[in-house]
């Protein structure tokens, strides 16, 4: 773990199929996790086949290269959206998903990053797709149980579910239905520390990432953007958080990361 903050804290990565292969530069560099994310084709069918080649190449990479995996990012898109109010997609993507948490059973990482929703959702939708949501959870939640997962909710941004904290308390109730993926870069409605004095007790995953006034996707390093990275840490410190700092950012080099977070939390 890196000492930040006078805390010893597991630093960790997502990678993806165009990153996995630079674990090792990110075991030199201080991480000591990596978020494991699924292929995801947002508007394809559902073709489960993909999976096991995939997850017997990139796992052993990773953990060969020096990270041990804390975490899965589930697919999303129009045929994994657990909150379509069309009870065929709903329930296909809950059937899919299902197969996809029981062939991870063997592999390292309790946590599975699910995102509540695809998009766009119209304003007058919205309710029909909070219920067809819970609904997914709670068949998915004990299937996760079984293999010894956890499902992380991850917050949404735009017209997707879970845009503000009082959405993501209503969908999870209160964390009882599954527990919650921070996505720092994905709130227009509230801080990250807003967000925590909320929702804190049921985060167990963090996607972190810097953003400038709530432009959308930036991903950006922290330092980078508006968000003040001293008080976020501070206020996951003192949960206490008990999960990896996981950064969701993508197109930066181990070190920048590692330096532009060190610099952000010194300001």
């Amino acid at each position: 773990a890196m000492i930040l903050l006078s805390q010893e804290l597991p630093l960790s990565i997502s990678l993806n199929q165009d990153t996995y292969r630079n674990a090792a530069q990110f075991a030199r560099a201080g991480f000591e996790a990596a978020e494991c994310c699924l292929p995801v084709h947002y508007h394809a069918e559902v073709d489960l086949s993909i999976f096991p080649a995939y997850l017997e190449e990139v796992c052993p990479r990773i953990a060969d290269g020096g990270l041990r995996i804390a975490s899965f990012h589930l697919p999303f898109g129009t045929y994994w959206d657990i909150s379509s109010p069309d009870e065929t997609i709903r329930a296909g993507a809950v059937q899919a998903l299902a197969q996809l948490i029981r062939l991870l059973a063997p592999y390292p990482g309790n946590n599975l990053v699910l995102h509540p929703s695809f998009e766009p959702i119209e304003e007058c939708a919205r309710e029909a797709h909070i219920a067809a949501c819970q609904k997914s959870l709670r068949e998915l939640a004990p299937i996760a149980e079984e293999t010894g997962k956890k499902i992380a909710l991850e917050n949404l941004p735009r017209t997707c579910l879970g845009r503000t904290s009082q959405e993501m308390e209503r969908i999870t109730e209160s964390g009882a239905l599954c527990g919650i993926c921070m996505d720092t870069t994905h709130m227009f409605h509230e801080t990250p520390q807003d967000f925590l004095r909320r929702c804190g007790k049921w985060v167990i995953n963090t996607h972190l990432s810097d953003y400038l006034n709530g432009q959308d996707e930036c991903h950006w390093v922290p330092g980078t953007g508006s968000l003040h990275w001293r008080e976020i840490f501070a206020a996951l410190i003192a949960l206490p958080y008990g999960g990896t700092y996981n950064f969701e950012v993508f197109k930066y080099a181990p070190l920048e990361i590692v330096g532009g977070l060190k610099n952000a939390l010194e300001r």
